[in-house]
């Protein structure tokens, strides 16, 4: 590689090939000094790069280049030389730089009759290698210049002709093929224009990338069909295979851009303007369920209600239990972001109820995660915030569990990103760092920029405040960087609170910052309704001021922050800023009334009395000199 590199910039004259046109180059050349010289002269000449002084760049046309005469007509002699066999090596040429046998010999035509005959005369030209057993014998063009110019001899509607023989040949004696690399079947009819054939094929192979967890693959496959559809003369068929291609495509750019991404927004759009024809209406479910999911996490609440209780209305109408499983989910997320914490409860675990693995495990694939995994992880933050705290932990260890018997990638990142965040609720710290420094490694490796990025805000805010406040910071500022890139409004108000809470831990200068981050994070929870991310940043806000001695407005922030709680019937958050007020007045003439705030907050709780915040409490009322 490196020697083809000198040859290649040798003959650029020292100037700098783009990295991708030299591999482009080796890969088409294998390395052939004499074919490396011509074609990098050729893509030189071409002005398909640009110079730019001191090395070239990549026009728009680059991957449109031809290959040069000079090699072309060596080549192009070497085929002629063989008039029977060059028959062969065009047919093969359209297949690919590799084919088998047996495809080859599927294929009707004169050829048959010595193909056996027309093969070893090509080996013995290396124009051809051949490998493997005689049962499965497998050929390959020497060169990649080879079969491009055995392919370019060929007139279009030679090739098209072939393309589409290629294709009915492997659809009708290969099943493995049809099912296993259904794409190359695509590829076929694409490039025969027989469009309403492959369309099926774009969107087989996008559905088996997406249910192997291959997303850049299956967006790649189903664009290619969305890219052919205005062929299709028929209208409902047209509007079936939009149907299909747009409802399986959301999955896949979800877990690859996150929910919030625009395309997200734009791809359910477009599912749900489709005209419902007969037939079509399953598919309005997927519609629903995107743009709900896209608006919940543009922080449109609203929006994201009414389209919830949609689906269930749907689901309820027609008595379809798939469709009353995403509904009810659907309704208890957005609840418990809207902080009505008893009606998410109910409307979770009626999605576990309904939810039968054997029949419903297939969500998935269909909507992106599985809802009972999504469903045990919105639960268990439910009881949290309730204060169910033995019941939030079961529920967590529940998902995981049945997140990875599922073996589904991204279900795995929910239980993993619900972990973290109820010890996040709960503030432990250790823990927390722990859960999230394993998703952001799972998830690196799925490329699941969502839980990455929710997963470094916590890590950087555990890491604070375990102590190492510099990196901690960095970590915080880069995940929700990540955070607004992706489009994700969701959260973020909870997650500025944690920002603000981690600044709190340096001098004066960055409290003061820190306070106008809680100010705001308050801000846009109330803009959203944000209602169980607000929840807790009065209490930060309060500790804010006590550090910078504003005592009067900590108090007054616990206090609200207490109110709220009790409003919105979070006994967990209510404890958590009830301790910081008896904190803050511990020494004070209001001491009293702190510590039996204190004491009414805490006595609520008969599970979970050895987390955290419990004992914490518990140790501040025992402590204290008042009964």
């Amino acid at each position: 590689m490196a020697c083809c590199g000198y040859i290649a910039g040798r003959i650029s004259n020292t100037k700098a090939l783009p990295s991708e046109a030299v591999k482009h180059i080796i890969e088409k050349t294998d390395g052939i000094p004499l074919f490396l010289e011509e074609l990098t002269k050729s893509v030189i000449e071409s002005g398909m790069l640009i110079d730019t002084g001191d090395k070239y760049e990549l026009s728009a046309a680059f991957h449109t280049f031809g290959i040069p005469a000079t090699i072309q007509d060596s080549l192009t002699a070497r085929l002629d030389r063989f008039p029977q066999a060059k028959q062969v090596a065009q047919l093969a040429s359209v297949i690919g730089r590799e084919f088998s046998y047996s495809v080859l010999a599927s294929i009707p035509g004169e050829h048959q009759e010595n193909l056996h005959r027309y093969l070893n005369t090509l080996v013995g030209a290396g124009i051809l290698f051949a490998h493997g057993s005689s049962t499965n014998m497998l050929y390959s063009f020497k060169h990649a210049l080879i079969q491009d110019t055995a392919y370019s001899s060929l007139l279009k509607s030679a090739r098209k002709s072939y393309h589409k023989l290629i294709a009915e040949s492997i659809e009708a004696t290969s099943p493995e093929l049809v099912e296993t690399q259904p794409e190359l079947i695509a590829q076929h009819y694409t490039k025969a224009t027989e469009n309403e054939k492959a369309i099926p094929f774009w969107l087989a192979a996008g559905l088996r990338a997406l249910q192997h967890s291959a997303n850049l693959e299956s967006i790649v496959h189903l664009k290619q069909g969305l890219e052919l559809v205005d062929s299709v003369s028929d209208n409902s068929l047209r509007v079936s295979f939009e149907m299909q291609l747009y409802s399986t495509l959301g999955p896949a750019i979800i877990a690859t851009r996150g929910f919030g991404d625009t395309e997200v927004g734009d791809t359910y759009h477009k599912l749900g303007e489709l005209p419902q024809l007969p037939g079509n209406k399953p598919h309005i479910k997927f519609a629903v369920w995107g743009q709900w999911v896209y608006s919940l996490v543009r922080g449109e609440l609203a929006k994201a209600h009414s389209l919830s209780l949609k689906m269930q209305q749907a689901g309820q109408d027609t008595n379809d239990a798939e469709i009353l499983i995403e509904g009810h989910w659907m309704l208890g997320d957005t609840l418990f972001w809207l902080a009505d914490f008893n009606t998410a409860q109910h409307e979770l675990e009626q999605t576990i109820e309904l939810y039968n693995p054997e029949l419903h495990h297939t969500h998935a694939y269909i909507y992106g995660q599985d809802p009972c995994v999504a469903a045990h992880c919105y639960l268990s933050c439910t009881h949290w915030y309730l204060g169910n705290l033995d019941k939030a932990y079961a529920e967590n260890a529940v998902a995981i569990q049945l997140a990875n018997s599922l073996h589904h990638p991204f279900s795995i990142g929910w239980s993993l990103a619900f972990t973290f965040m109820i010890r996040m609720f709960g503030r432990e710290f250790q823990e927390a760092k722990e859960w999230s420094e394993r998703t952001i490694a799972y998830c690196n490796e799925q490329a699941y920029p969502f839980w990455i990025n929710a997963a470094t805000i916590v890590h950087g805010w555990a890491t604070c405040m375990l102590g190492d406040v510099k990196c901690g910071l960095l970590l915080i500022e880069q995940g929700l960087a990540g955070w607004d890139n992706i489009g994700s409004i969701i959260v973020r108000p909870m997650f500025m609170g944690l920002h603000a809470e981690a600044l709190g831990l340096g001098g004066k200068e960055q409290t003061d910052n820190a306070l106008s981050i809680v100010d705001k994070a308050i801000a846009l929870a109330k803009e959203h309704h944000e209602v169980a991310s607000e929840l807790d940043l009065h209490r930060i806000k309060g500790e804010l001021h006590k550090k910078n001695g504003n005592l009067i407005e900590a108090e007054a922030s616990f206090r609200h922050g207490i109110a709220l709680c009790q409003t919105y019937r979070s006994p967990a958050r209510k404890l958590q800023a009830a301790t910081a007020l008896y904190q803050l007045l511990k020494d004070s003439e209001k001491k009293q009334e702190a510590a039996d705030m204190l004491k009414s907050a805490l006595a609520v709780f008969d599970e979970g009395l050895n987390r955290s915040i419990i004992k914490e409490a518990k140790a501040l009322v025992e402590n204290s000199s008042i009964h």
